[in-house]
């Protein structure tokens, strides 16, 4: 399995997609599975020539030539789901960055009646021919090309009296607690206003959005540090109140402690991808 991204070239989309990536496989590489964990963007992942078989929890994609083309929407704040992988997979996935899917899509994440979410993208009447066409490029750069001008076709206004703002708020202060009720305050919403808004738009509710950012901000502390700092120290600067208080997180997350996890986790050049394997697998290619 390799796994090159892109960055978005347009200056229109670099503020709500935070990457492109793709996921490739081949034909003579053994089935393939995986645990993904929470996160807080969404994603939309497109493939031809593959079967896909989606539930709460698990997504699984088997090659098989002439099958018809799919997209999947992914919103994961909840538990780590599975991916399983057979015969050889070209995967497209665009990466949206929180509140970035509402200036794309006229659907709301909330109104998707679980955190974690697998379902059909079949919100545009062409995507399906955007996929043929997509795939019917030899080039990989002409094909990002391809996904950055269709996504450029479909981007909307999304105005928020104060999502947008909240939102910058709670990332420029990743790994600092938060006061949601002084937010409300500071934004003149009550705390059910902000809690509503929030959820209907992100997907999750501030204080569930708050516990996954700071789970992945440790993630990338410890990263970060080359894996040489103290769990202790990582409980800290990521805003954790001690180190039970990440253990019990983590376990939510994972199944796992921190240190189990760490020793799990796949490694992959840019270290920015926190995946368990239930076998070896093949380094991914970093762009």
């Amino acid at each position: 399995m390799n796994i090159t991204h892109y960055a978005p070239a347009h200056p229109l989309l670099k503020p709500f997609i935070a990457e492109i990536y793709l996921l490739e496989r081949h034909e003579k590489e053994p089935p393939e599975h995986y645990l993904a964990f929470p996160g807080v963007n969404h994603f939309i992942t497109i493939n031809q020539s593959a079967v896909c078989r989606a539930t709460d929890f698990q997504v699984s994609l088997t090659h098989q030539a002439g099958c018809d083309p799919s997209g999947l929407l992914i919103s994961n704040f909840g538990e780590p789901h599975s991916w399983s992988y057979e015969g050889p997979i070209q995967e497209w996935n665009i990466c949206f960055k929180p509140l970035g899917i509402n200036h794309f899509v006229d659907i709301k994440p909330g109104d998707l009646s679980q955190e974690n979410v697998f379902a059909d993208f079949n919100y545009f009447a062409d995507f399906t021919a955007h996929i043929n066409t997509l795939y019917s490029l030899s080039d990989n750069n002409k094909k990002v090309h391809s996904i950055e001008n269709y996504w450029l076709s479909k981007l909307r206004n999304f105005n928020h009296p104060f999502l947008h703002s909240l939102m910058n708020e709670i990332l420029e202060n990743e790994g600092q607690r938060l006061n949601f009720s002084n937010l409300a305050l500071r934004f003149k919403v009550s705390r059910d206003t902000l809690h509503t808004s929030f959820k209907r738009y992100v997907g999750t509710s501030p204080a569930r959005f708050e516990k996954v950012l700071r789970f992945r901000h440790a993630l990338a502390t410890y990263r970060l540090s080359g894996q040489s700092t103290s769990l202790t120290n990582v409980s800290g600067q990521a805003a954790y109140f001690d180190q039970s208080h990440m253990i019990r997180d983590f376990r939510s997350f994972t199944g796992l402690t921190p240190k189990d996890f760490y020793k799990k986790i796949a490694s992959f050049p840019r270290g920015d991808i926190n995946w368990i394997f239930s076998d070896k697998h093949t380094a991914a290619s970093s762009s």
